[in-house]
């Protein structure tokens, strides 16, 4: 029982890796518990809007060792040897890595089986590998492109309910955005048979951050404008899509900062050589997105604030290693639907903005929680208005 966790404790510390000292049977569990205990209230104390003190209260040992110990750290939880990776070179190696040796930790599929059955999220090895094969097609861009009538449908009868809201309401509705947009991506699900809860979330913090930034709601209008003028058909056109660079930049900001993914993990199924680190067989590897999508070293010294420019030139041109930006994972288990979820954000924010202009409600509290994604705690609501179209020409 304990010989397994001494060989990988052993190997990762004649390499310089240091961490918290274990317990016997316990290891850090209860450490990680007083930690969480000590430090999650903090998030009361914050300032209404920040983009960056909340992210400690969630898993806050692991930012604390990180502190401790640097980037690469190791910790127990009983007899499981975990190792934390915070080094986006070390990220980079990961990412080339393409071996079945490295899949989803096996007690985390176990416990998730109820939930997701034995598909493509908890699956490892061959197996998983002939399951993504078969799925993958499904996801061309040919393929999507005959669910983009089906999307604009369903976000057409949120928009017309929030029209009315908006009219019975004196030209001003507070509305809890992310609520809405849950119900349009499940919509959008049982008529597509392919989405998830996470563009809901992401759409949902685009909103608030537009509203919070409405010099960005207007760039994306007067782009939306030139692009289409008065064709209200033209984004079943992909090309016109891809031409929505404001937009693009707004949501690969969106998706660094409250991306739904708050934290990722591997196991090693063998042996495996990442870079110059020998990771034994066992080890079961975690990556924080949150502070890899916040690293001042990679993202330079605004890497806590808003700034869709940052990605004008791409995800290449952001940042030092954009291998570190990973909001649909990495490696071989890159989100086979990342391609079709970018299609529906822009659908769908797209159809929003060019009907309303958003503010944050007086009673919006920021307040952004783990619950297996990065969700509002209290919900995100904001106030919309109806946009008139000489708004927008007035803009351009």
């Amino acid at each position: 029982m304990w010989v397994k966790p001494r060989r990988i404790r052993s190997t990762l510390w004649r390499q310089g890796i240091r961490g918290p000292k274990p317990s016997f049977l316990y290891g850090n569990i209860q450490e990680m518990k007083n930690i969480q205990s000590v430090l999650v209230n903090d998030q009361a104390s914050q300032p209404a809007v920040s983009h960056n003190t909340w992210v400690k209260s969630i898993f806050p040992y692991l930012h604390l060792w990180a502190q401790k110990y640097g980037s690469i750290y190791m910790y127990s939880t009983g007899n499981k040897q975990h190792l934390y990776i915070g080094q986006p070179e070390l990220l980079k190696e990961l990412n080339l890595h393409k071996s079945l040796d490295l899949g989803k930790p096996t007690y985390l599929s176990k416990s998730m089986e109820p939930m997701l059955g034995d598909g493509i999220i908890k699956a490892n090895g061959p197996y998983w590998a002939y399951q993504r094969k078969l799925i993958a097609p499904e996801f061309f861009l040919h393929k999507a492109k005959h669910m983009l009538g089906l999307m604009e449908e369903s976000v057409m009868a949120m928009i017309r309910t929030w029209l009315s809201q908006v009219e019975i309401n004196g030209g001003v509705a507070d509305i809890t955005v992310d609520k809405d947009l849950k119900r349009v991506s499940a919509d959008i699900i049982s008529k597509a048979c392919f989405g998830h809860e996470t563009t809901a979330l992401t759409a949902s913090w685009s909103l608030m951050l537009l509203a919070l930034y409405p010099e960005w709601q207007e760039r994306i209008r007067a782009e939306i404008f030139d692009i289409c003028g008065d064709d209200r058909d033209c984004f079943q056109d992909l090309d016109k899509l891809r031409q929505l660079k404001s937009l693009t930049m707004v949501i690969q900001e969106t998706l660094r900062l409250y991306g739904p993914a708050v934290i990722t993990s591997r196991e090693a199924f063998a042996d495996l050589r990442v870079g110059d680190l020998t990771v034994p067989k066992g080890t079961i590897i975690w990556i924080s997105v949150m502070a890899l999508h916040r690293d001042p070293e990679n993202w330079g010294p605004d890497a806590d604030e808003f700034k869709p420019e940052r990605f004008a030139g791409g995800v290449a041109e952001a940042c030092k290693y954009p291998q570190s930006y990973i909001p649909f994972g990495f490696g071989s288990r890159l989100c086979v639907g990342q391609t079709f979820a970018m299609l529906e954000l822009k659908i769908l924010l797209r159809s929003i903005l060019s009907n309303f202009s958003f503010s944050l409600s007086p009673e919006y509290r920021h307040s952004p929680v783990y619950k297996m994604l990065l969700a509002p705690q209290h919900g995100i609501r904001l106030l919309a208005r109806r946009l008139q179209r000489e708004n927008v020409m007035t803009q351009t």
